[in-house]
């Protein structure tokens, strides 16, 4: 990758939350874009999983007011996690060896009964992908199930936009690991949900996290101290986080996976702009007057 010379720069952060999840930040986003403020304009996105294929809709411009699959004809079986896999993916980040633990989720997740990688890579909002040019600030967040580490899927990477977003979603026993090159990889909230350090090389970052941020859970508490973790490195961060509505929809996030909800969770989405314009305004507009930084373009 080539250093690019930006000042005052912005990053967006887009995380985990399944297709629920998704849904809820594609409306969010919608309400931006019918207000005026153009997230699409930030120097830096980095998307896990749900959070990837919204950034990857940003990035390249799309209307995000029509970018949701058709509603659910309510006849779908939410798909049903390996229970013993979703303890060992909680896990790992309080594990004395992370990346090893992360490489066991990924020979569980070859193991698993799932369907094959084609049927993973045609997905609605993945085989939209088919052909599309990298955008040129856009890195999707995978896992390697060789080396159980973080990689920043890019235009560099050798994978195209369409295997990256299947590789960055890729939940461990609901869908298959992905082949890119020599490797697979797994869905990078296997690492985290939010992966924010991933910006720290920005001036100022806006998070938009799928699950409550600082909440008396693990997952919260994790979340709540790499965001803190972000801030030490320099940026001004901004974190939005689910409204009472999405969570009372979603049993506090619990259900996530449910198509029978994307059409409501799009909806709180779009209601959760409307109390939440001032403040991402204010601060996605304002300067930072920081002297220039390098960031990896």
């Amino acid at each position: 990758m080539t250093d690019l010379a930006l000042q005052g720069s912005r990053g967006l952060v887009l995380g985990a939350g399944g297709s629920v999840g998704r849904a809820w930040q594609t409306g969010f986003v919608a309400g931006a874009i019918e207000s005026g403020l153009d997230l699409g304009s930030a120097d830096l996105i980095v998307g896990t999983s749900a959070g990837a294929i919204v950034g990857a809709e940003i990035a390249l411009g799309r209307d995000m007011r029509t970018t949701l699959p058709p509603p659910s004809q309510g006849d779908e079986t939410p798909p049903r996690p390996d229970p013993a896999i979703l303890a060992m993916i909680t896990g790992a980040a309080v594990a004395p060896d992370p990346a090893e633990t992360r490489r066991r989720i990924g020979a569980a997740a070859l193991e698993a009964v799932t369907p094959d990688e084609a049927t993973a890579m045609a997905r609605p909002n993945i085989v939209s992908m088919k052909g599309v040019p990298w955008p040129r600030r856009f890195r999707a967040a995978a896992v390697s199930i060789t080396t159980g580490q973080l990689i920043l899927l890019d235009k560099s990477s050798g994978a195209s936009l369409q295997q990256a977003l299947a590789a960055s979603s890729a939940m461990p026993s609901v869908w298959p690991p992905i082949t890119i090159g020599h490797d697979r990889y797994i869905d990078g909230g296997v690492r985290s949900s939010l992966n924010a350090d991933a910006a720290a090389d920005a001036d100022r970052v806006l998070v938009i996290s799928c699950h409550s941020v600082g909440a008396a859970t693990p997952r919260g508490a994790a979340l709540a101290e790499e965001i803190e973790t972000l801030r030490r490195h320099g940026p001004t961060v901004e974190v939005v986080m689910p409204a009472q509505r999405f969570l009372d929809l979603t049993d506090g996030g619990r259900d996530l996976l449910n198509p029978s909800l994307e059409i409501p969770a799009f909806e709180a989405g779009r209601r959760q702009w409307i109390d939440e314009t001032d403040r991402v305004k204010r601060f996605w507009d304002r300067s930072t007057g920081q002297p220039e930084k390098r960031m990896r373009g």
